[in-house]
């Protein structure tokens, strides 16, 4: 069961450690290999803004109209220095990734590569 606070899992593992470089008290980030396939949308971080209320949300441009609009999103976990969009927004929609922060609904945009 998760610690109430910290959210944490406390594990027990059993590792060969001949030079002692693994001491009580240490954090260590562990990957189980899986043979489950799971697709994701990610996301850098900094295309993910917060409003006053900590929704979470996206530029997202309408290439017809060179226009950026605002969509809330449900974010997920964090993975691979990237953050899961786990819904409101679509794997071939087009999200604003850079100066977003100067952005209101509706704003002009320009598309470079």
């Amino acid at each position: 069961m998760a610690d109430v606070s910290s959210r944490a899992f406390t594990v027990k593992i059993e590792l060969p450690n001949p030079k002692g470089l693994i001491r009580p008290g240490m954090i260590a980030e562990v990957t189980l290999p899986s043979n489950q396939t799971v697709e994701r949308l990610l996301l850098p971080a900094e295309a993910i803004l917060h409003d006053t209320d900590n929704q979470s949300y996206v530029y997202v441009v309408d290439s017809g109209q060179k226009k950026a609009f605002r969509r809330n999103v449900s974010i997920g976990q964090l993975v691979n220095n990237k953050i899961e969009v786990a819904a409101g927004l679509s794997p071939q929609e087009i999200v604003v990734t850079g100066g977003q922060q100067k952005l209101t609904d509706g704003s002009s945009v320009s598309l470079s590569n």
